[in-house]
């Protein structure tokens, strides 16, 4: 439907009707997409016309929120065409890559379709733990249970194991070269405290070894518990026979093995002993020579060669 109206300007002045002055048309159209105007000026022989549109209103313009609104704008979507088309395309986008989640943490068949979507191998055999570099056995069997009761993919097991490797590598290096710094020192000070007859009491802590059956492993394991300087006066003192004593000190000088305080308790259980002392006093040898060798220990006296 339209309509249309329309005005004619007359001459203000003789002079302007005579003299060919301006005259000025204005009509208006009206029509279902909106008014359009139109002014036509003639001065003289020239006619000048000039059209004005006015738009029709957007849809956004109908939107309430001014965010939403604003949203619309900065979008591009100047009609609702624009706004659907970009409707559907989300949609089949979503629809191509639609995972359904979890009703909640108890929903284990949610979880496992999950799970399996990002990758979880069936089983964990599927991680192949085993053929990761220096990896223990036992804990590549373990680990893949755990792996997979988490949900692990493949290529996150073996980031993890391999990480968890790594590290294990390095706190090993450095109980090794704590030992070992550890073992340095003592043994300096084992050099110290024997002085000259060093070399004697290392051969003596050979032998007491040998005796024992100890090999270089054995001996490795034994030196981490007990301390280089603690299993080197140990070995030492069995090398030389515990009962004949021939321990040497720094000083050149041989003893039982026993400190002063360990020949004191000994020779204090002895005279406690009822039958031991009527030996002792009935003159038995062994009794004797025995206390004499505690007391001896006991005073710091040296013992015969």
């Amino acid at each position: 439907m339209s309509d249309t109206t329309g005005t004619t300007g007359a001459a203000t002045s003789a002079a302007d009707l005579l003299g060919g002055g301006t005259t000025s048309t204005t009509a208006t159209t009206t029509t279902d997409g909106g008014t359009t105007g139109a002014t036509t000026t003639t001065t003289g022989a020239e006619t000048t016309a000039t059209t004005a549109t006015t738009e029709k209103p957007s849809w956004i313009d109908a939107l309430d929120d001014p965010e939403l609104k604003g949203w619309a704008q900065n979008k591009g979507y100047r009609e609702v065409k624009d706004l659907a088309t970009a409707h559907r395309g989300l949609e089949g986008l979503l629809s191509r890559e639609k995972l359904p989640l979890p009703k909640d943490e108890a929903d284990a068949e949610g979880w496992n379709r999950v799970y399996s979507a990002l990758g979880r191998p069936d089983d964990k055999g599927g991680y192949k733990l085993s053929e990761i570099a220096n990896a223990d056995p036992e804990f590549a069997d373990a680990a893949g249970d755990w792996f997979h009761e988490a949900g692990l993919n493949a290529k996150q097991a073996s980031v993890l194991a391999g990480k968890w490797n790594a590290h294990q590598e390095a706190v090993v290096a450095k109980m090794e070269a704590d030992f070992q710094a550890k073992s340095g020192a003592e043994m300096s000070d084992l050099k110290t405290e024997w002085g000259p007859k060093f070399d004697a009491n290392t051969e003596l802590a050979r032998r007491g070894a040998k005796m024992l059956g100890w090999d270089k492993d054995t001996m490795s394991g034994v030196e981490r518990v007990l301390g280089t300087k603690g299993m080197m006066t140990a070995l030492s003192k069995i090398g030389g026979g515990m009962a004949e004593d021939s321990f040497i000190d720094g000083e050149g000088r041989k003893t039982f093995g026993m400190t002063p305080d360990q020949a004191q308790a000994r020779l204090n259980t002895l005279k406690a002993d009822k039958e031991w002392g009527k030996k002792y006093l009935n003159g038995d040898a062994d009794a004797r020579t025995e206390v004499e060798r505690l007391n001896r220990i006991i005073s710091g006296t040296p013992l015969a060669a």
